[in-house]
C-alpha cells in the first residue's frame, strides 16, 4: 500500500494530503543518510517502519515546523499518534 493510502486510512484524506510534502522532505533526507545522495530508484520501507526511525521523524517534524501552514499542530499530533498507535500494534 502506498504512503498516501496508508495515511488516509489512519488520519483521513485531509491530514494525509497535508503530510505528503513533508514526507517527501523526510524521505529525501533518509535517502541521503542511507546512500549519500537522493537515490531516485530506491524502494522505501513501509511508512510504519520509517516512522519508527527517530531521524526520519525528526526531519519530518522539522519540515512541518518550517512550514507556515496553520495545521502544524494537527500534523505534529498526527505523527505522534501514528507512532504511538503503531507501537501498540
Amino acid at each position: 500500500m502506498d504512503d498516501g493510502h496508508w495515511l488516509a486510512e489512519r488520519l483521513g484524506a485531509h491530514l494525509a494530503g497535508a503530510l505528503m510534502s513533508h514526507l517527501d522532505v523526510a524521505e529525501r533526507d533518509r535517502l541521503i543518510r542511507t546512500y549519500g545522495y537522493a537515490k531516485d530508484n530506491a524502494w522505501p520501507p513501509a511508512l510504519a517502519e520509517r516512522l519508527a526511525d527517530p531521524a526520519f521523524v525528526r526531519c519530518l517534524l522539522e519540515s512541518i515546523e518550517a512550514d507556515d501552514e496553520p495545521a502544524r499542530g494537527d500534523l505534529r499530533g498526527a505523527i505522534l499518534r501514528l507512532r504511538r498507535d503503531d507501537a501498540v500494534t
